[in-house]
């Protein structure tokens, strides 16, 4: 059978010591053909997609680029864990891969005050395009194609949830 009729896809390794779903994501690097990956958290909890702005900067985007290409997100406020609101900022990476799909223009959401940051988080936008599963047992992820996705993440959303905020 050949890799593409094939559903099985890849698996991950959990983190050792506390079972957490950390995955390698792949990005274009700005004004290059170069894919770098990034480590996310995959979080079922959360429906977009968040990076720090470390990990951009590390990819060669810079604060400057970050601030001239950000834009706000509009009917989307962020919900975080601790209750508070924010609105919803991204910047568009022009391709992410993410096993071995994938995601042109994609929208990584960021806190545009350079003393705060998400941590990164694979979110429900990402997660939903494959069905995965834990296997505990061996210690890893076992992520599989799925024909479409179920979650659409429309334009007139007005809430979309979020998991951390870290504090450098």
């Amino acid at each position: 059978m050949s890799q593409r009729n094939n559903p099985f896809i890849e698996f991950v390794k959990l983190e050792p010591d506390t079972g957490r779903k950390i995955v390698p994501v792949f990005f274009q690097k700005h004004k290059n053909t170069l894919l770098k990956h990034i480590f996310f958290r995959l979080d079922s909890g959360a429906d977009i997609t968040t990076i720090r702005k470390a990990d951009l900067n590390k990819l060669g985007y810079s604060g400057e680029w970050i601030a001239k290409n950000q834009k706000e997100a509009e009917n989307i406020r962020i919900s975080m864990a601790d209750g508070t609101e924010r609105n919803g900022v991204y910047v568009e990476i022009p391709l992410m891969n993410f096993m071995e799909k994938d995601f042109h223009s994609f929208r990584l959401f960021i806190i545009p005050d350079e003393n705060l940051d998400y941590t990164n988080l694979l979110g429900l936008d990402v997660s939903t395009e494959f069905t995965y599963v834990t296997d505990n047992e061996n210690g890893v992820l076992e992520f599989y194609r799925i024909e479409k996705s179920k979650f659409n993440l429309s334009a007139s959303a007005s809430k979309q949830i979020l998991g951390e905020l870290n504090q450098p």
